[in-house]
């Protein structure tokens, strides 16, 4: 039986802990499905976690959680077999955080733990707060008073210290101008470089995302690369230069599907169907995804006059055979 599929980002109401798959791409885009057993991700109807993609066998791979919060991981003997974190396995262990792809799909694994005790926890924090107001209301009195009697001391000393600081500070310009600038660049500028460590985390998390895309867009894997970066933004919407490659990689697939319809044409015009059946099938594949896509529907057109040419029924060609 199918696993519910959740259209958001949310926790399950039942306390427990739980194992959750967020896809970054593939059919179940921008969803999520939770699980506490053992599953089984394919294109099969029988499957717990059902992928409409081409790519993936009717039995693809399984995933069964251990007593110890771990995830082991088994390729169910699939043609195209499964990557974790970019590495190809047949059998593992999974790890927070880390990335599977099967097929078109890229998923994120995460170990998720729900509790009843938040409205708990929230109540005592709103606790706190209202006896920490009070106390805080105290304490601005008295910072008042004390703030006037300085302002009061500070007055009345003030011609006199303008006048003997004056002088002094005219000196220290002249002396020690050169010394000081360069080191209050050097302290404001060690203040701007100290950051928080959870920054630092994010920051690493997000550079390891980017370098995974790049390497993908440089390798000619478009798609995967989409996916990398699509992801790292997941982390930092606002990153310019994932935004940067990511409308790079849509840009370099796009001029792929072109370049397989201009060879396409070519082998079509040339009586080499065989050829321009593969350059078709390409493209298909592409955008199996988006079958409303104008490219997808020119291709399948060629593709059923291609059948015509050769004798055969319309769709007989096929283009997602395992």
């Amino acid at each position: 039986m199918a696993l519910k599929i959740w259209e958001n980002i949310e926790r399950p109401s039942e306390v427990g802990v739980y194992w959750r798959l967020l896809a970054l791409s593939g059919p179940l885009e921008n969803k999520c499905i939770y699980f506490q057993n053992r599953i089984v991700l394919g294109r099969g109807k029988n499957c717990d976690v059902i992928l409409n993609d081409i790519k993936c066998s009717r039995e693809h791979a399984e995933l069964v959680p251990s007593s110890k919060n771990k995830l082991n991981f088994t390729d169910l003997n699939s043609q195209n077999g499964i990557l974790l974190n970019k590495a190809k396995i047949i059998q593992g262990e999974v790890k927070e955080n880390d990335s599977i792809i099967i097929g078109q799909t890229i998923f994120k694994v995460n170990l998720i733990h729900v509790t009843d005790n938040f409205d708990q926890v929230q109540q005592t924090i709103d606790l706190e707060k209202s006896q920490n107001a009070n106390k805080s209301t105290d304490k601005r009195k008295m910072i008042i008073y004390l703030s006037v009697f300085l302002l009061v001391v500070l007055f009345l000393f003030t011609d006199e210290e303008e006048s003997k600081s004056s002088s002094s500070n005219k000196e220290n310009e002249k002396n020690n101008s050169t010394n000081t600038s360069p080191a209050r660049s050097n302290n404001d500028n060690s203040a701007n470089i100290k950051e928080s460590p959870e920054s630092k985390e994010v920051k690493k998390k997000l550079s390891e995302l980017f370098q995974k895309g790049l390497r993908e867009y440089r390798e000619g894997n478009y798609f995967r690369a989409i996916g990398e970066f699509n992801f790292a933004l997941m982390i930092d919407p606002n990153d310019p230069l994932t935004n940067f490659y990511l409308k790079k990689s849509t840009t370099a697939l796009d001029k792929e599907i072109e370049r397989n319809f201009f060879k396409a044409q070519r082998d079509f015009e040339s009586l080499h169907y065989s050829s321009a059946i593969n350059s078709y099938c390409s493209i298909v594949r592409y955008l199996y995804l988006y079958p409303k896509d104008e490219r997808y529907l020119r291709a399948k057109e060629h593709l059923n006059k291609i059948e015509e040419k050769l004798g055969k029924e319309k769709d007989e060609i096929k283009c997602n055979q395992e």
